[in-house]
Formats: structure tokens, sequence, C-alpha cells
């Protein structure tokens, strides 16, 4: 299921200041954030390619804004193997997932060998109001 907004910036905020996470959930859901948020580490300071999302009209006729959280499985290449949406709406969530798959990072190496990692991309959507 999809992590909430909410828990996932005071999961990061307690990871910042090196605290564990207790956010009151199901211990699986715990650990499920834990390893997105050290997995983003990884992604950081590592992307070649940043692909923007186009800001679906549906969405812009609608008002909805808002951020998409989007967890990705990035193969030993460099390309994204895998995105799901954590949160954020349906409608600027489908823009969120095809823009993440058209990001390339530098290979993430272990012992020199290129290794799959995992990592978060948070998109902003806002219709400057």
């Amino acid at each position: 299921g999809r992590i909430g907004s909410a828990e996932y910036k005071a999961a990061d905020e307690r990871m910042q200041r090196g605290q564990r996470i207790a956010l009151g959930l199901p211990a699986k859901d715990e650990k499920r954030i834990a390893a997105t948020l050290l997995g983003s580490v990884v992604t950081r300071g590592r992307a070649t390619n940043r692909a923007v999302p186009e800001y679906p009209q549906a969405a812009k006729q609608l008002g909805i804004q808002g951020i998409v959280i989007v967890e990705i499985l990035i193969d030993e290449t460099g390309n994204v193997a895998k995105a799901e949406a954590l949160c954020g709406a349906d409608l600027i969530s489908a823009a969120a997932l095809e823009a993440a798959r058209k990001w390339k990072f530098k290979p993430t190496l272990l012992d020199g060998e290129p290794v799959k990692a995992t990592g978060v991309i948070t998109f902003k959507f806002n219709l400057g109001r």
C-alpha cells in the first residue's frame, strides 16, 4: 500500500536526526519506510538525466496539486527498472511515474561491481496560484 506523505516526512525527519522510526505503523511498514529513506541516500547526486513530469491537463482543471513520492529500483546500468508511487493523487501520480522511468543514474558500485539500488524521487505539482 501507499505511505502517506505525513508519515514519510516524519520518518525522514527522524532519520535525519538519527532517531529510530516509530510511527505506530505495523513493523513491515516501518521497515519499508526506513529502507526507502536509506535508499534515497544512494540516489542523491547520482542522477545523470532528470525527466520533468508533464502536468496533466485534467489535474490542472480539477485544481489537483501536491507531491508524489516515487520509489524506484535502479538496475546495474543506472536505468530505472521499476517505479511505484508511494503517495500522491492518482492523476498526478501517473505523470510522476512516467517521468521517473526516464531518469538515469550513475551505476551504484559495491566493491567495484555495479549493483541494483533503490531510492526515491519526490515530484512537486504546484499550480502556482
